[in-house]
């Protein structure tokens, strides 16, 4: 007997190699990324995912735990399932912004503070583990989802770790995309967050008021060869961020 459609139309196959709770999780996250399923938008039920795939209660939850481990969609006690509404990265991935606005279907963009290549300070070329003097990019951008201000972000990096970058426009395009094109690519970061005050600068670039609680993240970049690539501080507004960690015991 042929198993009934569910009345919305979504089914997943069980003939392939994609296991079940996977094609559950690509059709959630199209929704999402389609704007179907928009940021603080409450999931349907486990019961109600349960008839809609056809699927058990364990296929769904795994559905679902997968989508949260990707940073898409919270739980909430009593509640139920959300998608995710403030930008973060994937606990225990190494992202950047860039890859992590695109992983929500949101549009980064940046508006270049400064750009320059100069000498390296003290403090940063022992921060890189460069000689000092070593030249280096200085790259500050204000980064932007959807058009709106969120967060300040300054890197540094050996220059050369970039090669020639001076036909890179640094407003819409990724830094960590052109680490790649140079052959080199980030593999792991030590990252600190601290809570700040906006000060009179941050809040007029950010658009809030002076004393608008920041979450500042101070990042060292390594490559596979542990190589330090690019330090970096980024400065969040509150309201559009949460950082969130995996602990194990």
């Amino acid at each position: 007997m042929a198993r009934p459609k569910p009345a919305n139309g979504s089914v997943v196959s069980r003939v392939g190699t994609t296991s079940l709770w996977e094609q559950i999780v690509i059709d959630l996250q199209n929704e999402i990324s389609s704007g179907l399923l928009e940021p603080g938008h409450r999931l349907p039920s486990e019961t109600q995912l349960c008839k809609r795939f056809g699927v058990s209660r364990v296929t769904v939850r795994q559905a679902l735990v997968t989508l949260e481990q990707q940073g898409l969609i919270f739980s909430q006690a009593g509640k139920g399932w959300f998608v995710e509404s403030s930008l973060h990265e994937v606990p225990g991935q190494v992202q950047s912004f860039t890859e992590m606005a695109r992983s929500r279907g949101l549009t980064p963009d940046s508006i270049v503070l400064t750009r320059e290549l100069r000498a390296a300070s003290l403090d940063e070329a022992d921060s890189l583990r460069i000689a000092p003097g070593s030249e280096v990019m200085s790259l500050r951008r204000v980064r932007r989802l959807d058009g709106h201000c969120v967060a300040i972000d300054h890197s540094v990096v050996p220059a050369q770790m970039l090669g020639d970058v001076s036909d890179i426009d640094f407003a819409n395009a990724s830094l960590h995309d052109a680490f790649r094109r140079n052959g080199v690519a980030p593999f792991r970061a030590d990252y600190e967050m601290l809570a700040v005050a906006a000060d009179e600068e941050q809040s007029s670039l950010l658009e809030v008021q002076v004393g608008f609680p920041l979450l500042t993240a101070r990042q060292i970049f390594y490559d596979a060869q542990d190589r330090r690539m690019e330090q970096g501080t980024i400065s969040y507004r509150s309201d559009r961020y949460s950082f969130r960690a995996v602990l194990h015991v």
